[in-house]
């Protein structure tokens, strides 16, 4: 008999001194704002048309690629995160799967629908030559994060095929072009493919 008491009594102690109780498991917490919005973004865009060339090498040869990009058309910037942050509506029935046990956190991301046109040059005999002239390109500079630092951005055109990976990193507002991926344009003898350095 005694020992039932000290039971129910370990037992009804713990269910009104709950440690979660006590140390607010039981208040919400609003939800953290996003320390950047849709004119960073733009400006981010912006620094990458500014800066003129992004030059790089494969198997031997100089390129140079360039590239003028904006905010698509009619675009805004989709925000989501899993407590579903958007600045566009979202339909209430999307679907989400994942084979691996999903984590109680979240990953707050900025996307930023993006357009604009793409010229790559190789350099033969001290000259630049065009391989593709002005191709449009579209694609999208994705922020992951509640702050501004880290970005991706990815433009792809169709014809003539080209994909482009450019990537900027900490608080700097210059990128760096990780990957190209192009069947030549009018010259497929000069198909490049290269990869993050």
């Amino acid at each position: 008999m005694q020992r039932w008491i000290i039971t129910a009594c370990v037992f009804a102690f713990s269910f009104i001194v709950n440690p979660m109780y006590l140390a607010g498991g039981c208040v919400t917490t609003p939800a953290p704002a996003f320390e950047y919005g849709e004119a960073e973004m733009v400006t981010l865009l912006q620094h990458v048309t500014d800066a003129g060339t992004y030059p790089f090498s494969w198997q031997g040869r100089e390129y140079e690629l360039i590239v003028v990009v904006h905010e698509a058309a009619g675009a805004k910037p989709a925000r989501s995160a899993t407590r579903e942050v958007s600045w566009q509506a979202r339909a209430s029935a999307c679907g989400t799967r994942t084979f691996q046990q999903s984590a109680a956190a979240c990953m707050d991301t900025s996307e930023l629908l993006s357009e604009g046109e793409a010229t790559l040059r190789v350099k033969e005999q001290g000259a630049f030559r065009t391989l593709i002239d002005a191709a449009p390109v579209t694609g999208s500079l994705f922020m992951p994060g509640l702050q501004l630092g880290y970005g991706e951005l990815v433009l792809h055109s169709g014809a003539p095929a080209l994909h482009l990976d450019l990537m900027q990193s900490g608080q700097t507002n210059e990128f760096t072009l990780v990957q190209v991926v192009s069947d030549g344009g009018a010259d497929p003898t000069q198909a490049v493919s290269l990869g993050a350095r």
